[in-house]
């Protein structure tokens, strides 16, 4: 009788340690769902409020008059375009000069002893 108790109680053993580890990688796997669907949905909602922002950017009639304007190269009374033609001015990036290698090495050698 001591024999069955000690395999039935192997046996639930066993029986609850591979249902905690199921359930411990299941809880994994949903743990990962949920971040990634949170992440889409602030993802989501930050690209709502975005469109309805310009959304309401375009309704207004301030942006619609300028929009019109721009497309047809318009302008008020009073009102002064300067057209400037696009600039192709380059800066050119200073480029270092160093002294080779051989040549710092004597440096290092023979100069600092006549000195």
């Amino acid at each position: 009788m001591n024999k069955v108790k000690k395999i039935l109680f192997f046996a639930i053993c066993i029986f609850l340690l591979f249902s905690l580890t199921r359930n411990l990688f299941e809880y994994k796997k949903n743990l990962s769902f949920y971040s990634s669907s949170r992440l889409a949905y602030e993802k989501t909602a930050k690209e709502q409020v975005q469109l309805k922002t310009e959304l309401k950017k375009a309704e207004s009639i301030t942006e619609i008059e300028k929009t019109i304007r721009n497309s047809l190269n318009l302008a008020r009374k009073n009102e002064t375009i300067l057209i400037l033609p696009p600039s192709n001015i380059q800066t050119p990036s200073p480029t270092p000069t160093y002294t080779p290698v051989h040549y710092q090495w004597f440096t290092v050698f023979f100069r600092k002893n006549n000195q």
